[in-house]
């Protein structure tokens, strides 16, 4: 699941209407609005995205985790 997929998810009538945990109180919100402008707002710029194609296809970088 992507993560724009997954908050579509938490914001589906279905989800929604599931039991919440005790740290979010009694019933679920729907944050998906906010966590998704955050998201948005937290983008990596294309200057930092290019760094880290960069780095991850330098010998020895990171691997990719099937």
């Amino acid at each position: 699941m992507t993560f724009p997929q997954y908050l579509d998810y938490i914001g589906m009538p279905e989800n929604l209407a599931r039991e919440s945990g005790w740290w979010l109180g009694r019933e679920r919100k729907d944050l998906s609005a906010g966590i998704r402008a955050l998201y948005e707002r937290l983008r990596l710029a294309p200057a930092q995205a290019e760094a880290i194609r960069w780095l991850a296809a330098q010998p020895g970088g990171p691997a990719k985790i099937p």
